[in-house]
């Protein structure tokens, strides 16, 4: 199989992720084949559920996105007070920060939070807030 090299970037929180020597910098990885963006992502020890937006070579693209020899690639958090947002990445809600939770999920938080899941919603979907 043909060993291929790509240039990775991980931005602000994405680095609690990553050794030292490859944290707040520019590194080769270097990888068999055209795995998949997320393949490589999760192989680097980042959690796919952590991230944002990713860009190829300026271009942002998916998770399903195959590298290829030679790709630089940048990989941006969800963050709510990012200093690095990705470029073209949709603004995140600034402030508050809500969730939307079902009845099966109202009554865990209920009983994690010791409280009557009547005193906590009295429909069927509930936005929460942080």
């Amino acid at each position: 199989m043909v060993m291929n090299q790509a240039l990775f970037h991980f931005y602000e929180a994405l680095n609690d992720f990553l050794p030292k020597t490859r944290s707040d910098t520019t590194f080769d990885y270097t990888f068999e084949g055209n795995p998949s963006v997320k393949h490589l992502i999760e192989a680097l020890g980042i959690p796919h559920t952590e991230v944002h937006r990713i860009l190829v070579n300026g271009n942002p693209v998916d998770f399903t996105y195959l590298v290829q020899n030679g790709d630089q690639v940048g990989v941006y958090p969800i963050s709510l007070n990012s200093n690095t947002q990705a470029p073209d990445a949709p603004e995140l809600p600034k402030g508050e920060v809500g969730f939307v939770v079902d009845n099966k999920m109202i009554f865990r938080m209920s009983s994690w939070h010791k409280l009557p899941a009547r005193k906590i919603v009295s429909c069927s979907l509930v936005i929460v807030a942080c």
